[in-house]
This record gives structure tokens, C-alpha cells and sequence, in this order.
């Protein structure tokens, strides 16, 4: 009962929901209106007593207790950059060395002073987070060593 009303009151959706147990360990949230749907969806990940919440978007006919629940997204801060590596096909890499590469933040490439990204990775939960990885030059272009260090 504490994560239900936990989390409709950090959601606060507009037209409601409704949040039935299915299982200890499985919810089903009912949303009321699609803005409150694709805010949660796309907002997250959410944490409720430093559990982490996985949410999968339910299709008409889909049997709630057979969608795999093991990749969230996450918003990743990547540091460091050397200069010349703030491209896409950067970001892009990097997102798929993580996980699966989701998007990029618009303003990634915008600001000469920026040697961050932002960068929205599905990552499995089942495995291990990585780290770290090397990036270096090499004549024209660049390698990236896919190497957790």
C-alpha cells in the first residue's frame, strides 16, 4: 500500500490511476489520459525505498505476468571527453557499450565550453553495470575500446 501511494504522489496524474497487485512483486498501473502515461514511461527511472521500479507499456491483449521486466532506461552523464569526440557517432557507441543506445540530449553538441553528454541508454538489469571504457584518436577517426576497465 506504501508504494502505491508513494508513487501517485510523486506521478500526480492528471486523470488518475489505478494501481492493482497482481503478484508481491508485480503492479499493474492503469493510467486515465496518455500525457500521464508517456511522463511516467518516459520520466523514469523511479526508485521506491531504493528499489527500482521496472515499467513496460502493456499492449491490448498482453498478459501482464509474461512481459519480460529487465531493461530500463536511464539518462547517462559521460565525462572526460578528449578533444574532437563530441559527434553522435560518439554518443552512440558509448550508449551501446553501456546497453542499447536510446538518444542523445539535443543540447549534447551545441556549446564549445561542453566535454559532457547526456545520453539515454536501455540497460539490463540483470547484468552488471560498466564503468568505464578508453576512447583514443587514431589518424582520422577513432577507436573505441570496448574493454570495462
Amino acid at each position: 500500500m506504501a508504494m502505491k501511494n508513494t508513487l501517485a504522489s510523486i506521478w500526480r496524474p492528471v486523470k488518475g490511476v489505478c494501481i492493482r497487485c497482481i503478484n508481491p512483486s508485480l503492479f499493474l498501473f492503469q493510467f486515465f489520459h496518455e500525457l500521464d502515461i508517456n511522463r511516467v514511461i518516459k520520466g523514469g527511472p523511479w526508485t521506491f525505498n531504493q528499489h527500482l521500479p521496472i515499467t513496460s507499456r502493456l499492449k491490448v491483449g498482453d498478459n501482464p505476468t509474461q512481459i519480460p521486466l529487465f531493461l530500463t532506461e536511464f539518462w547517462i552523464q559521460v565525462h572526460d571527453f578528449p578533444n574532437g569526440f563530441m559527434f553522435e557517432k560518439v554518443g552512440r557507441e558509448i550508449g551501446n557499450f553501456i546497453g542499447s543506445y536510446v538518444k542523445a540530449d539535443a543540447n549534447n553538441y551545441g556549446g564549445i565550453w561542453r566535454n559532457f553528454m547526456h545520453i539515454r541508454v536501455a540497460v539490463d538489469v540483470r547484468k552488471p553495470l560498466k564503468r568505464r571504457m578508453k576512447i583514443k584518436k587514431t589518424g582520422w577517426g577513432m577507436e573505441l575500446d570496448k574493454v570495462q576497465i
